[in-house]
């Protein structure tokens, strides 16, 4: 007997299998005893994972955090550094803000860049088959704009004065990420805005 994929598992735990789907995952398991074991071990993580008070902290303040983890520059990077020459500092999921809004479907990622001087703190968050791209510019940034590109479309917002921006909810997809203040413009290829699997 074939034990039950991860994922199917704890959509029937969280009730979000079809009503048949759920039925044939549920006579699995009372005849399968490892797939048996894993459920009580999963319920008891949601229930922890649902309990953690949650707090999102500001951008500025995450970004600040994420230096922490900036790896050691290295002479051939610096000679690299040109404009629009980008080096992606860090990227990752929001797990427990994942597991805690599960339910809603929502997940979230979290990306940093930096070109030269300036720094681009993005967040991507899936909700509802969309992706809201919001995030923060460090070093200049007055009067700028930000544009999400994906093939023929795009979408345009505007920097505000604490260096912040926020897209309309954007259709899942690869895109082009383009910043432009004054005379400098930066452009970060393949934004992968699809709900994390």
């Amino acid at each position: 007997m074939r034990n039950l994929e991860f994922r199917e598992l704890l959509d029937y735990i969280e009730g979000v299998l079809p009503l048949e789907h759920a039925e044939r995952v549920e006579n699995h398991i009372s005849q399968c005893n490892e797939c048996k074991g894993i459920r009580p071990k999963i319920e008891r993580f949601l229930s922890y994972a649902g309990e953690a008070p949650m707090a999102q902290a500001p951008q500025a303040v995450t970004a600040r955090l994420l230096n922490v983890f900036r790896p050691a520059r290295t002479e051939e990077v610096e000679a690299q550094d040109a404009p629009n020459f980008f080096e992606p500092l860090l990227v990752f999921d929001d797990w427990q803000m994942a597991l805690s809004e599960r339910r809603a479907g929502d997940s979230s990622r979290s990306l940093l860049y930096r070109s030269g001087e300036v720094e681009i703190d993005l967040r991507l968050e899936f909700v509802s088959g969309k992706c809201n791209v919001i995030g923060q510019i460090f070093g200049e940034c007055a009067d700028g704009f930000a544009e999400m590109v994906c093939g023929e479309q795009s979408y345009m917002t505007m920097i505000d004065e604490n260096c912040e921006f926020a897209f309309q909810p954007v259709p899942f997809g690869i895109y082009k990420f383009r910043y432009q203040c004054g005379d400098v413009a930066i452009e970060i290829p393949d934004i992968k805005a699809t709900h994390l699997s």
